[in-house]
């Protein structure tokens, strides 16, 4: 009997460590909320999102491709978006907690939803694409994105349609002028991604290289960057040639000097490009330094991250007229240094270093 009895120890013992586990993953996917940044609520459990009327979408038409989230069982394996694109669904990007954005039409959808390793499969809500920051009094500046992959034209088509006012595009990029009204229409156009404030790039940290990312440590211990290099995009450089950058960057280690001057919009309308001279604040000029500049030679002073790397420098600031309605908009002054070569996609301007 005792012999029996030590026999089924080890046999239960397994069974727990079987069932324990799978319990708690049963547990941990009934229980996971979907996060977005305007809303939390776990579908699992039957919980909806408070969404106004007009920026809420109950299904799409027959065979039109749209946006779902897909909600997995638990952490996310890659057989199983797998099997969501082997059921023609497009995965698009990650969503916590174990979901993913996912373009398909209703059928894909449905197919989706059977499968096992699915809980839950929603329409991706109009709302969901407004940033939770976003300005609804009166008109404003906006950024809207359009999803990946999708026909650029016909969507800045549907936006313009709206009535909001086009003030530029580039890439996947729009920027426009809208009210609350408009926003809730674009925000319903199928492949809009995103919507938010409308933000010009500015000039802020100036320093802490050394003791932020640890340059000073590194210099200590030999590393000086001498086979490496970096890429600065500013908003000018010296005067805008090699030979008179700075006398702490040698001009034997300038690589390139490039002007990006920008394109002229319905915000920008007149842009002065001066070429690569740091003109107005000498920022550029500053942080390539704080990057290589060689510093003293005695004493250090002034030395940057990698006083020996090589340099890529792109120089994206110009004196701009602002239209009117961006003054007006947007509290933009009529006349003022801004970074107007920085592209919408700046993969772009990656491709250069």
């Amino acid at each position: 009997m005792q012999k029996k009895l030590f026999f089924l120890i080890p046999i239960v013992l397994v069974v727990l460590a079987i069932l324990v586990p799978t319990a708690s993953m049963a547990n941990r996917s009934a229980n996971a909320p979907i996060r977005m940044q305007s809303t939390v609520f776990v579908p699992t459990q039957g919980e909806t999102p408070n969404i106004a009327q007009d920026l809420s979408l109950a299904s799409y038409a027959a065979g039109q491709r749209g946006y779902y989230i897909v909600q997995f069982d638990g952490p996310v394996r890659q057989e199983w978006k797998d099997a969501v694109a082997a059921a023609g669904g497009e995965l698009l990007g990650y969503i916590p907690d174990y979901a993913f954005k996912v373009r398909m039409n209703p059928a894909e959808a449905s197919s989706v939803e059977n499968l096992s390793s699915v809980a839950w499969v929603g329409v991706y809500q109009p709302a969901f694409k407004l940033s939770a920051d976003l300005k609804l009094d009166g008109i404003n500046l906006y950024t809207v994105r359009a999803e990946r992959g999708v026909n650029f034209g016909l969507t800045r088509a549907a936006v313009a349609q709206t009535g909001a006012e086009m003030l530029g595009y580039e890439g996947d990029i729009m920027v426009i002028g809208a009210d609350a009204e408009q926003i809730s229409a674009i925000a319903q156009v199928t492949d809009v991604a995103w919507i938010e404030n409308f933000k010009l790039a500015q000039k802020h940290n100036d320093s802490g290289a050394g003791v932020i990312i640890g340059g000073n440590a590194a210099n200590t211990n030999g590393y000086d960057g001498s086979t490496q290099i970096a890429a600065v995009a500013d908003t000018g450089l010296g005067d805008g040639t090699a030979a008179g950058a700075h006398r702490d960057i040698q001009a034997n280690r300038i690589v390139s000097i490039n002007n990006w001057p920008g394109v002229t919009d319905q915000c920008f309308q007149t842009i002065y490009d001066d070429g690569a001279i740091d003109v107005d604040s000498a920022h550029g000029t500053h942080v390539a330094g704080s990057v290589l500049s060689s510093g003293d030679p005695q004493t250090g002073l002034g030395r940057g991250t990698a006083p020996a790397a090589g340099l890529v420098f792109q120089a994206t600031e110009n004196y701009v007229r602002v239209s009117n309605f961006c003054q007006l908009f947007g509290g933009y002054p009529a006349y003022a240094y801004f970074l107007t070569g920085l592209p919408a996609d700046l993969n772009d301007l990656y491709q250069q270093a």
